[in-house]
């Protein structure tokens, strides 16, 4: 008698579907049965079927994002690595790759062994490998999440030897003048789903917080190019790309180099110390005294209830797919040109 074949066992696309959209339902609440679920999803990751894999890794980024317990139990559960080997087999493919950076950026941060996971990260390759992903990626979806996560890395100094090592500031940098040289319809335009101003304000704190860190960062990016880029973005007219520019440019002051080829467009940055938006004004009047472009002011005061965009939180957010997003919201409120704000940011 010929032995009967074992079925194995294969859970059918529609319920791994329907976990998904209900992964996003439940994402911040606390279950202390769903551990058995994240190992599941997990191992699932390791199997060749592409749509099992885009499902289950939807799931594990919802129900990471914004859920510290969710976080711990899949790095404890050897997450880093089985999420690092997925995007190295399919990164090219923008329906899982999205979902995975979206994962590896919520576990790689606000939990509290986010030091341990960020140190995982960088041992096992990741940064060199998210800059790979970075330069290689079409669909601006996997290119937000992938700068999402170098966002969320940029806040702990210990990143940044391998952020030079690996140019990555530099990759950040060619991604924004991509945007700004390319697309004329300006930074609100959208491409695949995503707006471009929420990946050049992913991309502007990044270098911000890198060149805050790291003087071999700022040495790095001490170049006609990243003085080309901020330059585009205060005259982007867009408050919140206005004043993390700004603020970049503040960070090299001793530069006297980056500093000499800001003087090419004094207009630019004079006009600025006169708008009615206190805190663009007050950062363009410090960099313009400091550049000795003389006729200054000192701008309107600061109003009690605006706040520096890159004081507020890093961004944790639920970003699946793209195709299966909809109508999500931007994380980055749209803003008219230099109108009062006040500073907001997700607390995820």
């Amino acid at each position: 008698k010929k032995k009967k074949k074992k079925k194995k066992y294969s859970a059918p696309i529609p319920l791994l579907n329907a976990m998904r959209n209900l992964s996003n339902m439940v994402a911040a609440l606390s279950i202390e049965t769903i551990d058995p679920i994240l190992t599941r999803l997990m191992d699932v990751l390791a199997r060749t079927n592409i749509n099992f894999i885009a499902c289950s890794v939807g799931c594990l980024s919802n129900l990471t994002c914004s859920n510290p317990s969710n976080k711990r139990m899949v790095f404890r559960a050897g997450g880093m690595d089985t999420l690092l080997r997925c995007l190295v087999h399919h990164q090219s493919i923008a329906s899982i790759a999205e979902p995975l950076l979206c994962t590896l950026r919520h576990i790689n941060y606000k939990h509290s062994e986010s030091e341990q996971t960020q140190h995982a990260f960088r041992s096992s390759g990741g940064i060199s490998l998210v800059a790979k992903v970075l330069m290689t990626a079409q669909h601006w979806a996997v290119i937000k999440a992938a700068c999402g996560l170098i966002r969320n890395l940029s806040q702990n100094p210990a990143n940044m030897p391998l952020f030079r090592e690996t140019g990555l500031m530099l990759h950040l940098t060619q991604t924004c003048l991509r945007i700004t040289d390319l697309y004329k319809g300006g930074f609100s335009e959208v491409r695949d789903g995503i707006r471009l101003e929420d990946i050049m304000g992913e991309c502007l704190h990044a270098l911000e917080r890198s060149s805050h860190y790291s003087r071999e960062i700022r040495s790095q990016l001490d170049n006609p190019t990243t003085v080309h880029l901020l330059l585009r973005c205060v005259a982007s007219h867009h408050e919140l790309l206005v004043r993390e520019s700004l603020t970049v440019c503040l960070l090299y002051e001793h530069h006297e180099n980056f500093m000499s080829l800001l003087r090419a467009r004094p207009e630019l940055l004079t006009s600025l110390c006169h708008t009615r938006n206190g805190p663009v004004a007050q950062l363009a009047t410090r960099l313009v005294t400091r550049l000795g472009l003389g006729g200054t002011s000192t701008g309107p005061a600061k109003h009690g209830s605006e706040q520096r965009w890159l004081d507020s939180d890093v961004v944790d957010l639920d970003t699946t797919t793209a195709q299966h997003r909809g109508g999500e919201k931007s994380p980055y409120p749209a803003c008219s040109q230099y109108t009062s704000y006040n500073g907001w940011y997700p607390n995820i």
